[in-house]
């Protein structure tokens, strides 16, 4: 298709896009409107070629977060007094209950990182103690696997924490 063609291809889409209103989703996928037709027709795109390929003409709005736009709040608030209002209580409660369970998440994060300390060192002088009692049961063995277990897992937990600390 020659540039003179593809412009006047082009402008004859842009008329039509122009002539319906600027917030509608105009889709001509199945099959373009005869209006579309007729002036890619004057543009000299051949119709064959039109019909098959199919022209589809869209208008896409995107938007992320709890609130709609300006424009559609407005809206909202044009179709239904007081919508703006419950949708803005609604943000608010919203963001309320997010909060709290965010501080409830937080809480028993702390808990369970306390009771798992609590419990390692419930453990780690169980074995100490267990391997006092052994040397004055005089039974070295034992007392030694007892106390290696306990630093053991000491020794394992400074050096966890020392990588934990490097990646951060």
């Amino acid at each position: 298709m020659s540039k003179n063609k593809k412009e006047k291809a082009e402008q004859a889409i842009k008329k039509s896009s122009q002539e319906s209103e600027s917030n509608t989703l105009l889709d001509f996928s199945d099959s373009p409107s005869s209006e579309v037709l007729e002036e890619l027709e004057k543009a000299g795109v051949d119709p064959k070629l039109v019909k098959m390929v199919g022209i589809k003409i869209t208008r896409q709005l995107s938007h992320s977060g709890p609130l709609p736009p300006a424009e559609q709040f407005r809206l909202y608030e044009e179709t239904c007094p007081g919508a703006g209002e419950r949708i803005l209580v609604w943000a608010d409660n919203e963001q309320t209950h997010r909060h709290a369970i965010d501080k409830k998440m937080s809480s028993a994060m702390v808990d369970e990182t306390t009771r798992g300390q609590l419990m390692g060192f419930v453990i780690m002088a169980s074995l100490v103690l267990a391997s006092f009692v052994c040397v004055f049961l005089d039974e070295l063995l034992f007392a030694g696997l007892f106390l290696a277990g306990s630093s053991l897992g000491i020794v394992r937990k400074f050096i966890d924490g020392a990588s934990r600390k490097d990646k951060n």
